[in-house]
């Protein structure tokens, strides 16, 4: 499992992988097909990177909205029972 990264790592990772993605777009016929091999694995790997920063960041956010809607019911159950 790789260490986790920043979102500044993970713009520069979205931003190879548009640039890859650009390269395949503008040279179709250029590219042999061993080319397009490692390609297609350097563009899953930066993609799976950014996949897992995006899940763990709206993770962190779904606990910190449940941590809140919890101190909030509390808050609200304590009143009602007054």
């Amino acid at each position: 499992m790789s260490k986790p990264i920043t979102i500044h790592q993970a713009a520069e990772k979205a931003q190879q992988l548009e640039f890859i993605n650009q390269l395949i777009e503008s040279y179709p016929h250029q590219i042999q097909g061993s080319e397009i091999s490692v390609m297609s694995s350097l563009m899953a790997k930066l993609s799976g990177d950014i996949a897992v920063f995006l899940i763990e960041v709206i993770a962190g956010e779904e606990a910190i909205d449940n941590t809140s809607h919890c101190s909030d019911m509390s808050t609200v159950q304590g009143v009602s029972h007054a």
